[in-house]
């Protein structure tokens, strides 16, 4: 029987430092496979540049989320429903969520009472609540200047 943790990894690129990434996938890859690797935000944003070179190291498929209104948590939505679908989907036994947002508490817990197990990644700036809801919680330090792994590099 296969016990490879299958995790799926959900990026709140909005309100996240790219620079985490070069610590949480080497964990998350020393943890289990890592298939779904989704990041949430609007990317014609210039602030979002940053993330291009992260997002190609690491295979992270960009998803684009418009702002309808301004200030709403559309991005937000879009990362809820697609953890939603793919706790559905019953492939996954773990969700990483990256943000610093409590507005994923609700998720959190909900992903919890399905019987995943939820790993919460973000700052020093994070919200509580989200922590507590998480299995566990890490505060990352963004390493800048951080070279990713080389292709296909397997993590110790």
């Amino acid at each position: 029987m296969n016990t490879t943790k299958k995790i799926a990894l959900l990026i709140d690129a909005d309100n996240v430092n790219c620079q985490l990434l070069h610590t949480i996938m080497p964990r998350l890859l020393g943890m289990g496979d890592v298939p779904i690797r989704h990041a949430f935000a609007n990317w014609r944003k210039k602030a979002r540049k940053d993330w291009d070179d992260v997002a190609n190291a690491y295979a992270l498929r960009g998803v684009q989320q418009f702002d309808p209104v301004a200030g709403k948590n559309a991005t937000d939505m879009a990362l809820a429903i697609d953890a939603m679908d793919l706790l559905h989907s019953g492939l996954y036994d773990t969700f990483a969520i990256v943000s610093c947002d409590g507005d994923f508490t609700p998720l959190a817990i909900r992903l919890r009472e399905a019987g995943m197990r939820v790993l919460g990644f973000g700052e020093e700036k994070h919200a509580e609540a989200f922590a507590r809801a998480c299995d566990s919680y890490e505060v990352v330090k963004g390493l800048k200047g951080a070279e990713p792994p080389a292709p296909n590099a397997k993590s110790e």
